[in-house]
Formats: C-alpha cells, structure tokens, sequence
C-alpha cells in the first residue's frame, strides 16, 4: 500500500512540475526566420598518367593530353541561388622529368569560356615527386562566371625538353592530378 501511494505521489509531482513550467514567453515565430551556411565538399577530377601516356601510336610525343567533367551540381537552382563562394583545390604530382602547363577552362552550355586560368609543373630530373597546389577562389564575378559553366575542361601540355630528349616507352614518372571543390552555401529564409 505504502508502495502504491509513493508511486502516485511521485506521479502528481511531476505532473504539478509540467503544469507549472513557465511557457508563455515562447515565441513559435522565430523558427520562420533562420540562416544556415553549410559547406559541400566534391571531388572533381582525378587522373594518373604515365609518362608513355604522351607518346602516340607512332611513338611520336604527344603535346597534349585533355580530360573534362560536367558540372551537374549547378543544374539544380537551389545551388545557383544559395552559393556565395566556391574555392577549387588542384593538386598536381609530377615525376617526370618534363615540365607541363595545365590549362583549365570552365564553360558553358555553348561551349563559352566562362573563366581559366594556368598551372604550371616543373620537370622532375631526379625522378622524385613534385607537387604544385593551386587554389582558385570564386567570388562576386567570377562567382557568377562560375554559376553559367556546366564544365571543366583540363589541357595538360607538355612542355619542351631542356636538353633536348624525348619521351618513349621506357621515360620513367607519373603525373597525378587531383582536384576538389568548396561549396559555401548560405541558406537564408527571411528573405
């Protein structure tokens, strides 16, 4: 019985706790008005090529090497209208020993250049790994440069030897490229 009577008693406390809880200063509208600023990250581009990769059938270098990749994530409008900064990341290893210029270019749906720039890659004489970083920042104009691309194109080209040798079949060295992307989005519903 005593059992019983604790057990309800506890049951009206904390009924009484609940009721007199203070609630009238809630105010139920401030969750119309809020800003979230979430990131995205993505990865872009990834390639490894070998140093053989820049010769042709011929046996012939190759001047250049092309790699692209569309740009889905601004087919959604939520991005287009929410993104107020994006900051590209690309890595470059080389340990070949040549030197590279890659060129990227960001187009439109018409195949307009929308923005480029360079990077360049030194050769490697010793075979060891050189890693060039570049990191490109979209803001105001260039941001909107980068809102009407739909892709990437990468032109790796390869650049003149300094003592006049060539790349065969047996030109030891890789050169990686990676890249990825920073979204910065600002999701605001009190405009």
């Amino acid at each position: 019985m005593a059992k019983f009577k604790l057990k309800y008693f506890f049951l009206f406390c904390a009924i009484g706790v609940l009721l007199s809880a203070c609630v009238s200063d809630l105010d139920f509208t401030q969750g119309e008005d809020f800003a979230i600023s979430p990131t995205l990250d993505a990865s872009l581009i990834y390639f490894e090529e070998t140093a053989s990769s820049f010769i042709d059938e011929a046996g012939a270098e190759q001047i250049m090497v092309r790699d692209s990749v569309n740009m889905e994530i601004f087919n959604d409008s939520f991005t287009v209208d929410n993104l107020i900064k994006a900051a590209f990341l690309f890595k470059v290893s080389n340990s070949i020993n040549r030197g590279f210029q890659a060129q990227i270019d960001f187009l439109d749906e018409t195949d307009g250049l929308q923005h480029r720039f360079t990077l360049s890659i030194a050769a490697s004489p010793t075979n060891e790994e050189i890693l060039v970083e570049h990191l490109e920042t979209f803001e105001n104009e260039s941001l909107l440069a980068l809102k009407r691309s739909v892709q990437i194109v990468i032109t790796v080209s390869l650049m003149p030897s300094s003592d006049g040798s060539i790349i065969n079949e047996n030109t030891p060295g890789i050169l990686t490229f990676k890249s990825k992307a920073t979204f910065y989005l600002l999701i605001d519903t009190s405009t």
